[in-house]
């Protein structure tokens, strides 16, 4: 397999939480789960944590941030993902 070649840096901007509008991109990615709760679970934090976001009572941050814009630029990336790990885990075991 042939190694792709990317820059030894790459410069990467962290994305903004203003631009991020939670309640759209749960209801865009709908096959990850359209209620809260299988939302919440498939992304890994709580349902309520969810909810507050959803109802801007508080911004995500750090790596909820950059998840949430990965999943808003591709719905399928948590399920590529997530079936990879799988796959990995049931190929050791």
């Amino acid at each position: 397999m042939k190694a792709i070649k990317r820059p030894g840096h790459p410069l990467i901007a962290a994305p903004s939480a203003t631009g991020l509008d939670v309640r759209s991109i749960r209801l865009s990615a709908s096959y990850i789960g359209a209620t809260q709760q299988t939302f919440s679970d498939a992304i890994g934090v709580p349902v309520k944590t969810l909810r507050n976001w959803e109802q801007r009572r508080r911004t995500p941050t750090g790596p909820a941030r950059v998840l949430l814009s990965l999943i808003a630029r591709d719905p399928w990336i948590v399920f590529d993902v997530s079936n990879d790990q799988r796959a990995e885990r049931q190929r050791r075991n």
